[in-house]
């Protein structure tokens, strides 16, 4: 097969207009507030003494939790 460009291959980038992040930056740190509470949350209830299945789902809750109350965190 002979390419019409003279043999070499050429790259098209497929780069969209809008390169924006993945995430907000709002979203970011509502994601990162949820990870660290369910986190302390957890260690806290396995610090109590409350076996592993109970303390993953008292860690679970609270960053279920603090994702639906992501309206505290003010956006600028």
């Amino acid at each position: 097969m002979s390419n019409p460009s003279g043999g070499q291959s050429e790259i098209q980038s497929e780069s969209s207009s809008d390169d924006g992040p993945l995430i907000s930056q709002h979203a970011a740190i509502v994601f990162l507030f949820a990870v660290v509470l369910g986190l302390v949350f957890g260690g806290l209830a396995r610090a109590a003494g409350k076996p592993w299945p109970e303390a993953v789902m008292t860690g679970l809750a609270a960053a279920g939790v603090t994702v639906v109350a992501h309206r505290l965190i003010a956006r600028s």
